[in-house]
């Protein structure tokens, strides 16, 4: 019987038909993490969208941050710019990077749905579906596999923690449309929707690893014990659709 922290502070065990759906992680800050094996996560447009419950804003942290086995090249959604709170995406090539950061910070200790788009040289940046950072100066990411591929962590050295909780971490290999963002953050997605390249739902309670919903197998495995907690994002209950609205 696996343990899990209900609310945020009160941990109670569940049974095994509880554990699954309504799950989300938590990350201490410190040295919690997600690792992923290598893969070519990104070669070209691309849409990276997460739901995230930030504590407070470590500098630099991380809500994903993929890059070569050289640490370079790598593709980052970040979940504070410094200490600033601000939500940035990097794309980062050849010894060159491309930065958009948020206007506004995030804010601290409730749920919030981040998302950013490369739509060619078009970054953006979506808060609960809402665009607040678009730009024309971004460059694309190298193709290539990534090895050093991490949900709560820069991907270069050991820093960039994230003190905060995830849940339906989502990649794709196109620039969703303001619609298509809006349509589906509130619900599960299939995961065999076409262009879905990776799609942890964090609902593994219990176990060492996340694993990806879709058919490429690219599960997670969780660094030094991150906890799993009953998951407070707004979803409509018990639906999976790529046309989801928000809740009443």
């Amino acid at each position: 019987m696996a343990v899990v922290a209900v609310g945020l502070c009160v941990a109670v065990p569940l049974t095994q038909a509880q554990l699954g759906p309504g799950l989300a992680l938590s990350l201490n800050g410190s040295n919690q993490c997600i690792s992923f094996p290598s893969e070519t996560y990104f070669d070209g447009d691309f849409t990276i969208e997460a739901w995230v419950y930030a504590r407070s804003f470590n500098s630099d942290s991380r809500v994903l941050d993929f890059a070569r086995n050289n640490g370079s090249h790598n593709v980052a959604l970040v979940l504070s710019s410094g200490t600033t709170g601000q939500p940035a995406l990097i794309v980062s090539r050849s010894g060159s990077a491309s930065t958009l950061t948020a206007p506004a910070a995030l804010p601290l200790n409730q749920w919030v749905h981040l998302a950013a788009t490369l739509s060619g040289s078009t970054g953006s940046i979506y808060i609960n579906g809402q665009l607040v950072a678009p730009s024309s100066s971004m460059q694309s990411p190298q193709h290539g596999a990534r090895s050093l591929n991490f949900v709560g962590r820069m991907s270069q050295g050991a820093s960039g923690y994230a003190n905060a909780i995830f849940d339906e971490v989502r990649i794709w290999h196109v620039a969703r449309s303001p619609a298509e963002i809006q349509g589906a953050m509130y619900q599960r997605v299939n995961g065999t929707d076409a262009n879905l390249v990776a799609y942890w739902r964090l609902d593994d309670g219990g176990s060492a690893n996340t694993m990806d919903a879709t058919p490429n197998s690219l599960n997670g495995t969780l660094i030094n014990n991150p906890v799993w907690l009953l998951s407070e994002v707004p979803f409509v209950p018990d639906a999976i659709t790529t046309g989801a609205t928000a809740p009443a």
